[in-house]
């Protein structure tokens, strides 16, 4: 298709055939946290997607999340890079934008354990749903309500989520060993 065709220009595929121990790659965040976008997107262009590998760097997600914030909201940059990174934050603080990301994923059910208004979690409720196919759906939920492109202000708190975000990645590529996080 001439989809497939577009996106493996970006990975110089003609080229790379003949040279098969060569590798190219792409990143960005938003692979790991879009992942009911990416995935199929994935299996569409590349058959070999079983032998890829996949490098999943993370960091603090405190730091991360800070960084996050930061980022989106600085005026530095290029007109193309400030309108990229979303303007929805630029007037609420760093804690808005926590409140916010936690009221969004208590809408999407991710967080059915938190207590919004005592900041407090029920580590019954907690230890039930983590790791259940009804977490698996509040992220899927999350992710499709609130999970923008073409934005960067979005997800702050939720990209820091890393075992949530690997696990539909973990469960689509059947080769576990392609995996290096």
């Amino acid at each position: 298709t001439e989809r497939k065709k577009h996106c493996l220009s970006f990975f110089l595929a003609k080229e790379l055939k003949f040279h098969p121990s060569c590798m190219t790659g792409d990143s960005t965040p938003s692979y790991l946290l879009d992942s009911y976008r990416c995935i199929p997107r994935l299996k569409k262009v590349f058959d070999h997607y079983e032998d890829m590998k996949y490098i999943v760097m993370t960091r603090d997600p405190v730091k991360r999340a800070k960084s996050h914030y930061e980022m989106v909201t600085s005026l530095d940059g290029t007109p193309e890079q400030i309108q990229a990174r979303g303007k929805e934050w630029l007037k609420l603080t760093f804690e808005d934008v926590i409140r916010l990301d936690m009221c969004n994923m208590k809408k999407s059910g991710l967080i059915p354990y938190w207590d919004i208004d005592r900041e407090e979690m029920d580590m019954d409720a907690f230890n039930a749903f983590v790791g259940t196919n009804c977490e698996d759906e509040a992220f899927r939920a999350y992710s499709k309500d609130h999970v923008k492109m073409g934005s960067g202000s979005h997800s702050l708190i939720s990209r820091g989520m890393y075992e949530l975000q690997l696990r539909p990645w973990m469960c689509a590529i059947s080769n576990k060993d392609a995996f290096l996080v």
